[in-house]
């Protein structure tokens, strides 16, 4: 519901590419800064926010993208970058986990949510409405900048690139710990599989 989505999920935003009519995801983590993939920022982008309907989102036009330093677009390690919004959001941003909470949420077996606006099938269009899905951090592993999972059941769709791994604390904070990087394809359309996402606790100096 709208509701849901303004109290939880309010600060996700859709990151279009002009060029290709491509898309990625986003969240928000302050008013004018959006942090996703660093394979999703660059020139000819803007961003819809403000609503989990694509047709009733808010245009924001973005001036400046930074990429991670270390970035390698073949590796994908420190696959993270962030948009800098040409105007302050009135938003509720999103906390990324600290070091320390990352280590006692990222273990393996864990649940997560996954959001995000890609394609829920093969072959089908971008999905006109936000998508929640939870992952099982199956098979969890951690590979410098990055932790991989496999899970058979779920997983990002495409065009969810840069989408945001949401975790609860014991006290039932929502905190983001990583965004999505890579997978073996669609999986969402495809009952699961291996995901890649830059672990954020292991990029905090570049944030």
């Amino acid at each position: 519901s709208d509701e849901k989505f303004a109290a939880e999920y309010g600060w996700a935003v859709i990151i279009v590419n002009e060029f290709n009519d491509g898309s990625c995801v986003g969240s928000l983590i302050a008013p004018e800064w959006v942090i996703t993939a660093a394979h999703c920022t660059g020139m000819q982008r803007h961003i819809l926010a403000g609503h989990s309907e694509r047709t009733n989102t808010q245009r924001v036009e973005i001036d400046r993208a930074v990429r991670h330093p270390y970035f390698d677009p073949e590796s994908l390690q420190y696959d993270v970058g962030l948009l800098h919004l040409t105007e302050a959001l009135d938003i509720a941003p999103v906390r990324i986990a600290s070091r320390s909470e990352a280590r006692l949420l990222l273990i393996p077996d864990a649940s997560a949510a996954i959001v995000g606006w890609g394609f829920p099938a093969n072959n089908r269009p971008v999905s006109k409405r936000l998508v929640e899905g939870w992952a099982r951090l199956e098979r969890l592993q951690f590979q410098g900048s990055q932790y991989i999972y496999d899970d058979p059941g779920t997983g990002p769709c495409g065009y969810d690139s840069g989408g945001p791994m949401i975790m609860r604390t014991p006290d039932d904070r929502r905190l983001i710990v990583g965004v999505a990087s890579a997978t073996g394809g669609n999986i969402c359309a495809q009952g699961g599989g291996v995901a890649v996402y830059t672990d954020l606790s292991k990029v905090q100096g570049f944030i």
